[in-house]
C-alpha cells in the first residue's frame, strides 16, 4: 500500500528514465521510420450487392447474395491503426491510471492555491 495522498505520481516517478526512453522510441519509429502500431480488424460492413448493374438499376429477386435486397454485408479482415497515443500505450504498460493522475495533479494544485492563500 502507497505511503502518500499520490500513489499515481508515486508510480509515475518510479519509471519515469524508462518510460521516457520507451516513449522516445516509439515517437522515433512514427516519426522518422513510419513505422505505425495497427491492430487487426475483423467485422462486416454493408455494400452494394452489384446484381442491380445488370437488371438496369434494381435488385433481381432471385440473387442469392443480397436475397433480392441489392445490399449484402461483405466480411472485412485489414490492419487498422491502433489510435491510441504513445502516452496512453505507456501509462497501461506501467499500470498507471491517467485519470487518477489528473485527480491528484488538480488536488496538488488546490493545496498549493490553499497555501498560496494564506
Amino acid at each position: 500500500m502507497s505511503t502518500t495522498a499520490y500513489p499515481e505520481h508515486e508510480k509515475q516517478h518510479a519509471i519515469v528514465a524508462e518510460s521516457q526512453a520507451q516513449g522516445e522510441f516509439l515517437d522515433w519509429l512514427t516519426n522518422e521510420r513510419g513505422v505505425h502500431l495497427m491492430i487487426r480488424f475483423e467485422g462486416t460492413e454493408p455494400v452494394e450487392c452489384g446484381c442491380q448493374d445488370v437488371n438496369d438499376g434494381k435488385p433481381l429477386p432471385w440473387c442469392r447474395k443480397c436475397e433480392g435486397s441489392g445490399r449484402r454485408e461483405e466480411q472485412l479482415k485489414r490492419w487498422v491503426p491502433l489510435g491510441t497515443s504513445i502516452l496512453s500505450l505507456l501509462a497501461e504498460y506501467h499500470k498507471i491510471d491517467l485519470d487518477k493522475l489528473e485527480a491528484e495533479q488538480r488536488d496538488m494544485l488546490d493545496v498549493l492555491r490553499k497555501v498560496a492563500a494564506r
